[in-house]
C-alpha cells in the first residue's frame, strides 16, 4: 500500500472533478497510465494520450482540451481557489501564502456547501 501526499490527492482529484469523473475512477485511469506509486515526476510525463489509452472508453469521447485541462492538474499547471458564494466578488476573500506564492485564497466562517472550486491557472 502506497500512501499519497496532500498536494498530489488534490491534483487527482481537481483532475477528476474537471473530466466529472469519481477519485476513485481517476486513480484507477492513472495507476493504469503510470503505475504506482504516482510522483510529480510521472505526471509531468503524462500526455493526454496515453491518459485516454489508460482509460479506454471512460474518456473515449472527451475532447483534447478536457484532457489537456486535466493534464495541466495533474501537472501542477493549474489550481483551484476556494471562494463562497455565487460570485467572487459575493464575500471578502483573503490571500494564503503558501510557500511563498498565493495558490489559494481562504474564506473563513462560511459553511463549506457555500463554497465552490474557481479554476485559475498559476
Amino acid at each position: 500500500m502506497s500512501t499519497l501526499s496532500r498536494e498530489l490527492a488534490l491534483r487527482v482529484g481537481l483532475a477528476g472533478r474537471s473530466l466529472d469523473i469519481t477519485s476513485r475512477a481517476m486513480v484507477a485511469v492513472l495507476q493504469e497510465a503510470v503505475g504506482l506509486p504516482f510522483t510529480r515526476e510521472k505526471f509531468r510525463l503524462l500526455d493526454a494520450g496515453g491518459l485516454r489509452r489508460a482509460a479506454g472508453a471512460l474518456l473515449l469521447r472527451r475532447a483534447e482540451a478536457e484532457l489537456h485541462e486535466a493534464l495541466e492538474y495533474l501537472q501542477g499547471l493549474r489550481m483551484a481557489d476556494i471562494v463562497c458564494g455565487d460570485d467572487e466578488d459575493d464575500f471578502p476573500v483573503a490571500p494564503c501564502q503558501c510557500g511563498g506564492r498565493a495558490e489559494a485564497r481562504a474564506v473563513a466562517g462560511r459553511p463549506a456547501a457555500r463554497l465552490r472550486l474557481v479554476h485559475s491557472r498559476r
